[in-house]
């Protein structure tokens, strides 16, 4: 009735499984999950290394039945901002070294649970990934890669698609989080490609939001 209601399609909506839990907030035994932010930097050897297995990652979602769009959303991390100041707060008594992320040569840091938490090395890593998409997206040109968070400036967004890149300035957003600014993307993907849109993450807030 509430689908109905909304406008969805009940066909398309029947097609996803029943569970009596949220499989994106929950494991199968009931434990919420966590993103793995340090385990992903585990198994390669340098940033290099993780930004060819990040990107891999995400083109896989390509090969799935009718997927032409990926939006790839970064938090921001400005200095002077609330989720700076709770960072902050929350490191003030650890020491974490500072990384800098120079060229594709350089290398993991060998505590890779600590290097997440440190609010530099998470923009520095946004920062490097963004720049190499590029390099390391190889989008094909019937499929479309927004990306947005971790360029000069923070607030724009470009498209990738085949060899080109451009700036989409109907996606231009000061929002801080990505779990407020990604639903600029799915109202703009519903208006220009009137697209079902998925939502990958195990964040509460964005599904709160997204009910």
């Amino acid at each position: 009735m509430t689908a109905s209601e909304r406008g969805l399609n009940t066909r398309i909506l029947a097609s996803y499984e029943l569970l009596n839990y949220c499989k994106y907030l929950f494991d199968s035994d009931g434990f919420y999950r966590k993103s793995p932010k340090s385990q992903l930097l585990v198994e390669v050897l340098t940033f290099g290394d993780f930004a060819e297995v990040f990107f891999k990652k995400i083109m896989e979602f390509y090969a799935l039945p009718g997927v032409k769009r990926i939006d790839l959303i970064f938090d921001r991390y400005d200095d002077i901002s609330i989720k700076f100041l709770e960072t902050k707060l929350r490191i003030q008594n650890q020491i974490i070294k500072n990384i800098i992320i120079s060229n594709d040569s350089t290398k993991i840091p060998t505590d890779c649970k600590a290097f997440p938490t440190n609010a530099h090395n998470k923009l520095q890593l946004v920062r490097f990934l963004c720049a190499n998409a590029p390099k390391y997206a190889q989008v094909k040109e019937d499929c479309e890669m927004y990306i947005c968070g971790g360029f000069d400036d923070t607030t724009k967004c470009f498209k990738l698609q085949g060899s080109s890149i451009c700036e989409v300035l109907e996606l231009q957003s000061n929002h801080l989080e990505a779990d407020s600014r990604m639903f600029a993307h799915i109202f703009h993907a519903v208006r220009i490609q009137s697209a079902h849109i998925i939502i990958i993450s195990a964040d509460t807030d964005v599904f709160v939001l997204a009910v």
